[in-house]
């Protein structure tokens, strides 16, 4: 799976995606298609109302589908003031996919989820 350090976010696409951030940062959840990550395990401690996501193995674990959207976010976030980063708010959608131990079919999960949309437009 590609790596997430070096994807190019300066096409059409990924600029539609950044301005929806910055100029409707409310409409971002609805518009956006969010994140997956496929992980270990995810918990969720009803105490500290926190959820916990346990990546183990670096070739089966991470962000499978929506790195753009991740990444766009670090660099708008980078871009940011702290007084800024205090008051921004926006939401997006976040799915996790535990227990997928077949690296086969976390491979065609990856390829039908990023490039599937592709084949269907055609």
């Amino acid at each position: 799976m590609p790596e997430l350090r070096n994807l190019d976010v300066s096409d059409s696409a990924s600029q539609v995606i950044r301005k929806t951030l910055a100029e409707e940062p409310r409409e971002f959840f609805y518009r956006n298609r969010g994140i997956t990550i496929s992980a270990s395990c995810v918990s969720y401690d009803k105490r500290n109302n926190a959820v916990a996501i346990e990546l183990t193995d670096p070739i089966m674990h991470g962000i499978i589908d929506g790195g753009h959207t991740y990444q766009i976010i670090c660099n708008y976030m980078d871009d940011l003031g702290e007084e800024e980063k205090m008051h921004f708010s926006a939401y997006v959608r976040l799915e996790v996919l535990s227990g997928i131990t077949d690296y086969d079919y976390l491979h065609d999960l990856f390829f039908e989820r990023n490039f599937g949309p592709m084949r269907l437009a055609t």
